[in-house]
C-alpha cells in the first residue's frame, strides 16, 4: 500500500467533496460510538472553516451537537480551557489538526486532554505528531482512532506514531482527485501482501522444488541465532537448509553442512547473525557476492560491510536489515540522528548500499 505525505493529504482534502467527506466520516464515527450526543472539535477555525461547517451540518443531521474549541483563541490561565469540558457534557473529542508544533499552552492542554476518560478521534493526523517521522513534537494528541481521506502517512507506523494514532481508519467510498504522477517514495508492506508472495506448495511438490537456503550465522559461542534462522528457513518452505557453523548443525540436525567449495546450487542465503566481526564473515560475503542469488545481510555482516566499503554496492536483490547502531556505521551518523528520521536514513542507506 502506498503511503502519502502531509502535502499530498492536504491536496486531496482541499480538492475532494467536503460533503461526501463529512458524510463518510460521520457514518463511520457512529459505528464506533452509536450513542454519541455531543463532541468537542479541537481545531483552528481560520484554517478549517469550510470543513468544520460541513462536519457540523452532518453531525447535526445525525442528532449530534458539536462544540468548537478554537486553538487560535486559547485562554490563559490554562485551567480556563478545561472549564469547557466540565461545563459541557462531552462524549468524545475530535482533533481536526488543531496544531502542528504545539506551543507551551497547547502542550499543557493536549497533555490534560490525553488524561480525560473520553474517546479521542483524530482527522488526518494527530496534533503534535510529525506525520513523516512519527516523532512527537513536544506533546501530541493521543488518539484512539485516526481517520484519513485516502491513505495513511509514514509517521503513523514509525517511532511513536502507532502509540498516538491508535487504530487507523480509511474513509472509503470517496471520489478523490488523482495525485500527480510521480514515483511513490514509501510503501507499507502488509501481512496480507507478504502472504501472497510466499510460494504455495502443491501436493505433488518435492523438496528439490523448495530451493536451497544457506544460513551463515551462529558461531560456536552463540549458536542460538543460527538455530533460529535455520528453523525459520525450514518452516517457510526451503527444501534444503545448509548451515555454515557446526554448532548450529548439532542443535538442528535437519540441516546440512555448508558446501565449502560449491555455492552454485544455493537459491538464497542469510549472513551475519552472531557470526562475528571477523575474516570468516568477510569471506562469506565475498563468496556470496560471486553467487547470483538473493542474500539477507544482518548483524555482524553489516558491521563488516562498513569496515570494507570496497564490497559496495551490493547486488540489487540483496536485503540489509540493520538496527540504528549498525546503520550508523554505514552512514557515519549517530544512532540518535537515525532514530530521529528513520525513513530518510533508510532511503540514504538504500542509495549507498545499492539494495534494500
Amino acid at each position: 500500500m502506498r503511503l502519502i505525505t502531509a502535502t499530498e493529504s492536504l491536496y486531496l482534502l482541499k480538492n475532494c467533496s467536503l460533503q461526501d467527506y463529512s458524510e463518510q466520516f460521520v457514518q463511520q464515527l457512529l459505528l464506533i460510538q452509536p450513542k454519541l450526543h455531543q463532541l468537542v472539535i479541537l481545531t483552528r477555525t481560520t484554517q478549517w472553516e469550510p470543513l468544520i461547517a460541513s462536519l457540523n451540518s452532518r453531525l447535526s443531521a445525525a442528532g449530534v451537537r458539536a462544540l468548537i474549541l478554537d486553538f487560535d483563541s486559547l485562554r490563559t490561565p490554562f485551567s480556563r480551557n478545561l472549564e469547557f469540558f466540565s461545563t459541557h457534557k462531552t462524549d468524545l473529542i475530535l482533533d481536526l489538526q488543531a496544531c502542528k508544533r504545539p506551543n507551551s499552552l497547547e502542550k499543557a492542554l493536549l497533555k490534560k486532554l490525553n488524561q480525560l476518560p473520553l474517546m479521542r478521534i483524530a482527522l488526518e493526523s494527530p496534533s503534535g505528531l510529525c506525520s513523516f517521522t512519527g516523532n512527537v513534537l513536544g506533546e501530541a494528541y493521543k488518539a484512539d482512532y485516526t481517520f484519513c481521506i485516502s491513505r495513511p502517512r509514514p509517521g503513523f507506523f514509525l517511532n511513536q506514531g502507532p502509540s498516538y494514532c491508535g487504530s487507523i481508519k480509511r474513509l472509503k467510498g470517496l471520489t478523490v482527485p488523482q495525485l500527480k504522477k510521480q514515483p511513490p517514495r514509501v510503501y507499507l508492506l502488509t501481512r496480507k501482501q507478504v502472504t501472497r508472495w510466499l510460494p504455495q506448495r502443491q501436493d505433488t511438490d518435492h523438496k528439490a522444488q523448495g530451493g536451497r537456503a544457506l544460513i551463515c550465522a551462529g558461531r560456536k559461542s552463540m549458536p542460538g541465532a543460527g538455530v533460529l534462522a535455520a528453523r525459520a528457513a525450514n518452516r517457510v518452505g526451503a527444501g534444503y537448509v545448509y548451515v555454515s557453523e557446526k554448532e548450529v548443525l548439532r542443535y538442528f540436525p535437519e540441516s546440512i553442512p555448508y558446501p565449502k567449495n560449491d555455492l552454485s546450487e544455493m537459491t538464497s542465503a542469510l549472513v551475519g547473525p552472531a557470526l562475528g566481526v571477523s575474516k570468516t564473515t568477510l569471506s562469506r560475503l565475498q563468496e556470496l557476492k560471486k553467487r547470483n542469488c538473493p542474500v539477507v545481510v544482518d548483524a555482524d555482516a553489516i558491521t563488516v560491510l562498513a569496515q570494507n566499503p570496497s564490497l559496495l554496492p551490493l547486488p540489487s536483490d540483496w536485503v540489509c536489515t540493520p538496527h540504528a547502531g549498525e546503520l550508523s556505521r554505514i552512514l557515519k551518523l549517530s544512532a540518535k540522528e537515525i532514530e530521529a528520521d528513520r525513513l530518510s536514513a533508510a532511503l540514504q542507506a538504500t542509495k549507498k548500499l545499492g539494495c534494500l
